[in-house]
């Protein structure tokens, strides 16, 4: 039951990009403060859903913003039980975009080497090294 709580946590991330939204990202502030892509941007945990009920772990999630001076938006994101951040069990780097209609579309890539990453949440210019 406890890996229920990690599905439905990733749903919400899911339900989160694919809502529409009838405001239009007409420049790169506008794209991060009113988005999908904006309120994805953090660092979250489930630790009061766990105190409540114990069939769920408290998860950390860590979101953010790499490659800014890219055109697109692209997060990292790493993801751990939050009594082991030094061993995430998720590590990706999503590439959100808007698509002509308004809906969000999120690109999901896998990491190479994702040890070596392990924390870099924290320093967004690690990620140089990495080509997409």
């Amino acid at each position: 039951m406890k890996n229920l709580s990690v599905l439905c946590g990733l749903s919400m991330i899911v339900l989160i990009l694919s809502c529409n939204t009838t405001k239009k990202a007409n420049s790169a502030s506008n794209f991060v403060s009113n988005s999908p892509y904006g309120l994805m941007i953090g660092s979250f945990n489930s630790e009061a859903q766990s105190l409540r009920d114990t069939m769920f772990y408290n998860i950390s999630l860590h979101m953010y913003p790499i490659w800014k001076e890219k055109a697109d938006h692209y997060l990292y994101v790493e993801q751990a039980l939050a009594t082991m951040q030094d061993k995430p069990y998720r590590q990706r780097v999503y590439k959100v975009t808007e698509l002509p209609n308004g809906v969000f579309e999120s690109v999901v890539y896998k990491i190479a080497d994702e040890k070596s990453f392990i924390g870099k949440w924290k320093d967004p210019k690690y990620f140089i090294q990495i080509v997409v």
